[in-house]
């Protein structure tokens, strides 16, 4: 639920910084800012939401209704998403993935170590 919120949180600010941008000379350049800076802590957010299904599954040791093939797909979209970042040296999509493919990584070793 606290998620939701600062997505709608997040998607107020951009509607406002839009707004306002719209007014001054420079109205590009304060559009695509606000844009990098909703996107940047979008990344982490995603990184971070691994993170309770993590705790979950190390603190029940059971991960049989967890599918290991979707995780896996997660694992490699994100390792798609570092290289791309990495070759158009986009070093926010870089780091922001990187910090998700350790959560979802570690959710990953969790399910084939705990999958009966």
């Amino acid at each position: 639920m606290a998620f939701f919120y600062v997505e709608f949180l997040l998607i107020k600010i951009l509607v406002i910084l839009l707004l306002y941008s719209f007014r001054r000379t420079n109205s590009m350049w304060l559009i695509a800012t606000s844009i990098d800076v909703i996107f940047s802590i979008a990344l982490f957010i995603n990184a971070f939401l691994f993170i309770p299904q993590a705790i979950k599954l190390y603190q029940t040791k059971d991960a049989k209704d967890l599918s290991k093939i979707t995780f896996v797909g997660f694992c490699l979209t994100q390792l798609s998403a570092i290289a791309y970042g990495f070759l158009h040296r986009d070093y926010i999509l870089t780091i922001g993935y990187l910090l998700a493919l350790a959560t979802c990584g570690t959710v990953t070793f969790l399910i084939f170590k705990y999958k009966s």
